[in-house]
């Protein structure tokens, strides 16, 4: 067993799995568990390697860069932690064997991803409630700190059952996270399901351009869209879709191919009608709706903050 101690915690390096970081793993320490991840890419350079001085100072400065960036982030997350108990903030980082670690509290009590939307209905009418808000909460603290989540869905903000038997969530997963003001990624690797149309636009897009342009209006209001349909679903259980849906969709959906929210608004940009996403007539509240319906606009600028959310659904009763 290889196990070694990264700032004090023991981690057992062969019992590390493959993840969408690269590798992780569980640590105990004092009788509790704490989540460990290894990040493959970017790797430290060792001084002592055959790499030409060039090279190594390419990869010696871009290491550094991360670095700097994931210090920044665990500082941002210390923040949007101390504001809100949803939010698990990494209690170490590290580097071991020229890779990061990053080890976080583990959150206890998950609910299964797929038995989380199942568990939400089977609650009262004012704990659904109080789960929409602690969402909004959470995602208003990491945005007052200037975070972009880059991928709300069910699989990240996600939903424990606590000692006390009262449900609440723990967001532990900020692999997708960024900064609106640092250097953008080659493409968003979040669920595609929750995208933001300009998310996708700029995921699917070539055009130097275009993908230039679109930096600018990915912000926190990216993340917003995404709260928008995992609230849809949390109240209804399933995504929201238009009425009637453009013909080549219709024929998609019907021929079994699954058909995401961002695809049907972006469906209108070719200069075809602008479809919109239609709220569920489930949500009988029409403050509930109409809030959703915000959300879920295609223009970022008309969307409303993660901390307008949060107002606007302490005003309402959620059904």
């Amino acid at each position: 067993m290889a196990m070694v101690f990264i700032e004090g915690y023991p981690v057992d390096l062969d019992a590390m799995r493959s993840a969408p970081c690269g590798m992780a793993g569980i640590s105990v320490r004092e009788g509790k568990r704490f989540l460990v991840k290894q990040y493959n890419v970017p790797v430290e350079p060792a001084e002592n390697s055959a790499l030409s001085p060039a090279h190594y100072k390419k990869m010696r400065e871009a290491f550094d860069r991360y670095m700097d960036r994931r210090t920044r982030y665990w500082e941002a997350l210390k923040g949007a932690a101390a504001a809100d108990s949803e939010i698990v903030c990494p209690a170490a980082l590290a580097v071991y064997d020229h890779h990061l670690y990053e080890i976080s509290p583990y959150p206890e009590g998950i609910v299964a991803e797929g038995e989380s939307i199942g568990a939400i209905w089977s609650l009262p009418e004012a704990e659904r409630a109080l789960l929409l808000k602690r969402a909004a909460a959470a995602l208003a603290a990491l945005h007052d700190q200037g975070i972009v989540h880059g991928n709300v869905n069910p699989g990240t903000f996600t939903l424990v059952r606590k000692a006390d038997g009262r449900y609440g969530f723990r967001i532990a997963d900020f692999d997708c996270a960024f900064f609106p003001d640092e250097e953008f990624p080659e493409e968003f690797v979040g669920e595609i399901d929750s995208w933001s149309p300009e998310m996708a636009a700029y995921n699917l897009s070539q055009d130097p351009e275009i993908r230039e342009r679109l930096k600018g209006v990915i912000t926190d209001r990216s993340d917003i869209f995404s709260l928008g349909i995992f609230f849809h679903e949390l109240l209804t259980g399933v995504r929201p879709t238009a009425d009637p849906l453009p013909r080549a969709m219709r024929e998609q959906l019907d021929a079994g191919r699954f058909i995401y929210p961002w695809q049907i608004l972006l469906a209108g940009e070719n200069g075809g009608e602008k479809p919109v996403l239609q709220v569920h007539p489930s949500i009988k509240d029409k403050g509930t709706a109409a809030l959703i319906s915000d959300m879920l606009r295609l223009e970022p600028e008309n969307r409303p903050s993660a901390r307008e959310v949060l107002i606007r659904l302490c005003s309402r009763q959620i059904r």
